[in-house]
């Protein structure tokens, strides 16, 4: 017995030692450090999973939610200036539905009762697939109701943390790169347009097919959630850069954006068409998202459309 359980023991200790190497060899090849972990798996997105790490405890009175092209294209010194207050937050992240959106809203505001919800949005976010996660393990992460070493447990799994440690080192290395989530203090990722590494085949890609029946319904959703809540809903339909919109075939478009204003004012919310104007393709990093300096002219132009 007593050679069993010495037999154990050195298991134990060998297999410490060995995970110890790995860690070390491991660090030493990537350069990765303590602050590289990555956010809990709680989807297979990690946009989504960085985001809500980010989001975790914060509340605020206005929030935006949506998918790059809220958190890309909204400028967070705009908004604060528009609302004078700085009790703002983005909780956007990469390919986000309108049920992905919906279910976030609620989420969000059965904890901390914003008053505002923003939404910049185009065809594309009515395109995306659904992401799949766990309600209340969400709304439990948010309310930060475990403890800090139980994140690392939440779907553990070893693969992911081996992959996304360098991952997010690299997604926190810049704004020149399309993966950047470098967010400012509120959680908008806002693009250099200095020496972006623009993608050819985004930077021509407009494809209004497929466009799905249930992201209506979703907005629809979203429309009287927040009529109910009492919570004021801005959309802003995110516009399409000039040298690709003057040669676009404009009826889906059109159709699109039709049946989304109608969603909204419907419940008596805010809408805001930014295609009713061209934009240079100077202020894109594609053919949607804008880079910093797009960023902060839209935001500004939807909210001077407002005060008119």
């Amino acid at each position: 017995m007593v050679k069993f359980v010495r037999n154990i023991a050195l298991f134990m200790v060998y297999t410490a030692i060995l995970a110890f190497i790995i860690i070390i060899l491991y660090k030493y090849k990537t350069g990765v450090t303590l602050k590289d972990i990555p956010a809990p798996n709680l989807t297979p997105s990690y946009s989504f999973n960085d985001k809500m790490q980010f989001a975790r405890k914060k509340r605020a009175d206005i929030i935006a939610v949506g998918s790059s092209m809220s958190l890309n294209n909204l400028n967070s010194d705009v908004i604060i200036n528009n609302f004078k207050t700085g009790s703002y937050l983005n909780l956007s992240s990469w390919g986000l539905t309108t049920r992905d959106i919906f279910f976030i809203i609620k989420i969000y505001s059965s904890i901390h009762k914003p008053f505002t919800v923003i939404i910049s949005s185009t065809y594309q976010d009515f395109q995306s697939t659904d992401k799949e996660f766990n309600h209340k393990e969400l709304s439990d992460y948010l309310k930060d109701s475990t403890s800090k070493f139980n994140d690392f447990f939440l779907n553990f799994n070893a693969n992911y943390y081996f992959t996304y440690c360098v991952y997010h080192k690299f997604t926190k290395s810049g704004d020149n790169f399309y993966e950047s989530l470098k967010y400012d203090k509120y959680g908008a990722v806002s693009f250099n347009p200095s020496n972006f590494k623009i993608d050819s085949s985004r930077w021509n890609k407009v494809d209004f097919s497929n466009l799905r029946e249930a992201s209506y319904y979703y907005l629809d959703s979203i429309s009287s959630f927040c009529r109910q809540n009492k919570i004021k809903l801005l959309f802003f339909e995110s516009p399409i850069r000039a040298g690709i919109y003057k040669n676009l075939d404009k009826d889906s478009l059109l159709i699109h954006v039709g049946r989304v204003k109608a969603i909204i004012l419907r419940n008596n919310h805010t809408f805001i068409d930014a295609d009713d104007r061209l934009w240079p393709d100077s202020l894109y990093v594609d053919a949607l998202h804008f880079n910093a300096n797009g960023a902060t002219q839209f935001t500004k132009y939807c909210f001077d459309k407002m005060d008119k």
